[in-house]
């Protein structure tokens, strides 16, 4: 887990990805564009999706910042 690497929130068979801005004491930031949510480090699982190594989201977190 380093800066910039994709994360995903699943919907259903929707999602939303955004990117590691983050990784503090506090948890692990992500920026999706709209908004900005804070992780835990056990709400983040590294799943591998096309061959391609990705961060999917499954706790609740908190929004930070919401644009939408």
């Amino acid at each position: 887990m380093k800066i910039d690497d994709p994360v995903r929130i699943y919907e259903g068979d929707w999602f939303s990805e955004g990117h590691i801005k983050s990784i503090a004491d506090e948890g692990i930031t992500v920026d999706f564009m709209d908004w900005v949510q804070r992780f835990q480090p056990g709400e983040l699982k590294l799943d591998i999706i096309y061959f391609q190594e990705i961060l999917v989201v499954t706790g609740v977190g908190e929004i930070l910042v919401d644009y939408r």
